[in-house]
């Protein structure tokens, strides 16, 4: 038996966003388009309800930024790496996020094979300029060539 937590006090109040249902079945939509769920550690993160932590973050924004912002959530590079070759060779898992790098990048190019991970990343990458406008993608790209 563990002992009662102390209540945490936060001045401001619960909010969540009135779409926030259908913010997660969107992102499990996404994922499943992607072809991400069939990936290892990917199924198991679309269990971890990325659209309500999304949908509390910004409970008075458009549907759209709550969205990209669920399916951000849910992509995570790195779980595709710590148990797979990658993460076992430091080469391989260098060549494999400086692949994904160029894609965030450069989310029209052609250059790369197709693949599922990075084909998320141009399409997260693209979302968010079209949300947010041009500045956001050069923000971004301020922001990984900063290293």
């Amino acid at each position: 038996m563990s002992p009662p937590r102390p209540r945490l006090f936060c001045p401001l109040p619960g909010a969540i966003h009135p779409d926030h249902r259908q913010v997660e079945e969107g992102t499990r939509r996404w994922a499943r388009a992607a072809g991400l769920d069939g990936l290892p550690g990917r199924e198991a993160l679309l269990g971890h309800r990325m659209g309500e932590p999304a949908a509390r973050v910004l409970p008075g924004a458009g549907r759209e930024a709550v969205q990209l912002l669920g399916d951000l959530g849910l992509f995570h590079v790195d779980d595709g790496c710590e148990g797979g070759p990658p993460g076992v060779r430091p080469a391989g898992l260098a060549d494999r996020l400086s692949r994904l790098l160029y894609a965030a990048e450069h989310p029209a190019a052609t250059l790369l094979p197709r693949d599922p991970v990075a084909d998320a990343v141009r399409d997260l990458r693209r979302r968010t300029e079209a949300l947010f406008g041009p500045h956001a993608g050069a923000a971004w790209d301020a922001e990984t060539s900063s290293g």
